[in-house]
């Protein structure tokens, strides 16, 4: 489908560079029809050398609607409109950010929107679910997809502690875990290592055993059909298996730019179906259920996205806020951090100018290293010519010694 969408996406936007430019490149190849715009030979004109291109024009198909084609349309209609009703579908274009903030934190985008999945459902229901992703394998022959189980130890551990009174750090190193955790699930998916497949593949050779006394490989059982079939194999009759194929969250993130939402129905009835598409700057997603509190759903993923960004953002200016009023620039010397203009009394090899103007702030009385009493102190008794110079050696906020140049 996305193929398809891309290359309409793609023709239209060729077909617009032709009105602006016929001389413009053009990705396909094919020869245009006969009878679209700008064709080279009018339709009825002779082939040169080739055989006669199949007709495409577009025609208008004519029913005949008898009374009970026109009944059982009627009747048709109404049940689809029915089964519209029942689904509920709603979209959210967040455009706080997306990709790209993601990722200059060091993040998988598409592990932290997942992660976003669990805490918007756990802020609301006070519980996980089972959730799903698919991954493409078709690096394989014949193959399709693989199921990703995104909640996992780490991610559960994360939302419970995201929503405790754990410091911001402690919440984001857990996101930064259940991300991880989340990716290394998905590469090995992607290499066909996931369970679910074989596992249902299993499932279901074994319900063709249990309906007709069968084995796999086509040979009679050895009690037979008489004696009534197996039961099916512990690990199908367990809750956990129930449980695991109860996606709840049925999730899939597909898009490129020819998209501008995605989105798909829920698979179980009290479930959400969630369709994602993660730009650059946005992300995009369409939510659907049967009956339940989608526009809440996304309130709150959107409230989780805002508050998660406020916490990066705050650990971030924490790590790099300066303990001091002032900083050393050591190419250009020392610098008023608050006016971000350099001293003048302090030259770029470090060397104070004694008879230069103490640089004080009129408005805090700020002096470097307090100049006017400390190298006063000691340089006490020595006389300094004018224009000479002193290397000064701080020591804390103090300056310990000074040395004529």
């Amino acid at each position: 489908m996305l193929r398809f969408v891309s290359d309409i996406y793609c023709d239209l936007i060729l077909r617009f560079a032709k009105t602006i430019n016929s001389a413009s490149a053009t990705l396909f190849q094919a020869k245009l029809s006969p009878w679209a715009k700008g064709a080279a030979r009018k339709p009825g004109a002779p082939s040169e050398g080739r055989a006669e291109e199949p007709e495409v024009e577009p025609k208008k198909l004519e029913w005949i609607m008898t009374p009970e084609l026109k009944l059982a349309v009627r009747f048709a209609e109404t049940r689809l409109s029915d089964l519209i009703c029942q689904n509920e579908v709603l979209a959210l274009e967040f455009d706080a950010y997306g990709k790209n903030t993601i990722t200059q934190h060091g993040l998988s985008p598409d592990a932290f929107v997942q992660m976003a999945y669990q805490a918007a459902y756990f802020s609301l229901y006070g519980r996980l679910e089972s959730q799903y992703e698919p991954a493409m394998v078709k690096g394989f022959l014949h193959g399709r997809t693989e199921a990703i189980r995104s909640v996992t130890p780490a991610s559960s551990a994360f939302v419970k502690l995201f929503f405790s009174d754990a410091s911001p750090r402690q919440k984001m190193d857990a996101l930064r875990t259940a991300c991880k955790a989340h990716t290394e699930l998905t590469k090995a998916c992607l290499k066909g290592l996931g369970q679910d497949r074989i596992m249902y593949a299993m499932y279901c050779l074994a319900q063709r055993k249990d309906a007709g006394g069968e084995a796999s490989d086509g040979s009679e059982s050895d009690e037979g059909p008489a004696s009534g079939p197996p039961p099916l194999p512990a690990v199908f009759r367990d809750p956990g298996w129930a449980d695991l194929g109860h996606s709840t969250l049925s999730t899939s993130n597909c898009g490129n730019p020819s998209l501008r939402l995605f989105g798909f129905g829920a698979v179980v009835p009290d479930g959400y179906g969630i369709g994602y598409i993660i730009k650059d700057d946005s992300i995009a997603f369409v939510a659907s259920s049967k009956h339940r509190q989608t526009q809440r759903f996304l309130d709150a993923l959107e409230a989780y996205f805002l508050e998660t960004r406020r916490m990066l953002r705050q650990l971030h200016q924490d790590s790099n806020r300066k303990p001091n009023a002032t900083f050393v620039d050591h190419h250009v010397g020392e610098v008023d951090a608050r006016t971000g203009k350099p001293l003048s009394h302090v030259k770029a090899n470090g060397s104070v100018d004694l008879t230069a103007p103490s640089p004080v702030d009129p408005d805090n009385g700020y002096t470097f290293y307090g100049l006017d009493d400390d190298v006063q102190r000691l340089l006490d008794g020595q006389r300094v010519a004018p224009g000479q110079r002193a290397r000064v050696i701080p020591t804390g906020t103090r300056i310990e010694t000074v040395e004529l140049a």
